[in-house]
């Protein structure tokens, strides 16, 4: 989920989703690597976090496998404790690292 979508932000958009389908996983991505905006959307009920950089596409893509992997082994409970630090925008949680 992107953070900036040109009719309605992601945040809004996965308070939405989560509110409507609590059963899915969503992951945020954003270009900002403040604690405020990954705070809002740990708040919103976001899975995870990552920031668009260069290792975006390896980030998001471990993020959705473990999300999948979290959504079927039903221990996806609607928190956001795999949400990424904003201490370290640049790579994943540890959770979503390559072979984790």
């Amino acid at each position: 989920m992107d953070i900036k979508l040109p009719t309605i932000d992601g945040i809004t958009t996965t308070r939405q989703i989560r509110s409507q389908y609590p059963q899915v996983a969503v992951v945020g991505l954003t270009i900002a690597s403040e604690g405020a905006v990954w705070h809002l959307m740990e708040k919103a009920g976001a899975f995870g976090v990552l920031t668009k950089d260069e290792g975006a596409v390896d980030g998001l893509y471990q993020a959705i496998k473990e999300a999948a992997r979290s959504v079927a082994s039903s221990s996806f409970d609607g928190n956001a404790d795999n949400i990424a630090q904003p201490s370290s925008p640049t790579k994943p949680p540890d959770s979503l690292q390559q072979g984790s």
